[in-house]
């Protein structure tokens, strides 16, 4: 165990985020945000054919309430993706995995499987840190899960410094 292992025990913010091996990632099944809106552009709309439009709702704390009032602020954000963006945001729907998203990709775009794997997992990494998307996770059962990412209640290791605190004294 490393000195960041055990610091991360006493300190959140140095804990290491659990990661998934490669074959469980691939595995996942992402599904969209239902909060987000989506479009397809028609391609006279844009200057480039197949792009796809998502509205992600602001978030509406007191501030930014008062603040669209000032200053007629729009109640939701636009992204614009590529056709390559657009095609995998309609391929997240929770039946296909991270898997067959690399399969379509390295198809489609005449891409090594390497090449493909990284360019889907940046882009699912960047969509997952806006909260654009979910995965499922299937346990052996065969049953899906929806994942969150959230890290461990901290109570347990509170408890657990608590216990080693008394068999010390």
């Amino acid at each position: 165990m490393s000195l960041r292992d055990k610091l991360g025990e006493y300190v959140p913010l140095l804990a290491r985020k659990p990661s998934l091996p490669r074959e469980k990632s691939l595995a996942l099944k992402p599904i969209r945000n239902p909060s987000v809106k989506w479009e397809r552009n028609a391609p006279e709309d844009s200057d480039v054919p197949g792009r796809m439009v998502l509205r992600v709702p602001v978030k509406a704390s007191r501030i930014t309430r008062m603040m669209t009032r000032v200053f007629a602020m729009p109640d939701s954000k636009t992204i614009e993706l590529d056709e390559f963006g657009g095609a995998v945001w309609e391929l997240c729907d929770g039946r296909h995995t991270v898997e067959q998203f690399v399969d379509h990709t390295s198809k489609t775009y005449q891409l090594n499987r390497r090449q493909a794997e990284v360019s889907v997992l940046a882009f699912m990494r960047m969509l997952l840190e806006r909260r654009l998307i979910g995965f499922i996770a299937t346990d052996l059962k065969g049953e899906d899960h929806v994942s969150t990412n959230q890290r461990p209640a901290l109570g347990r290791k509170r408890g657990q410094r608590a216990q080693r605190a008394r068999r010390r004294y």
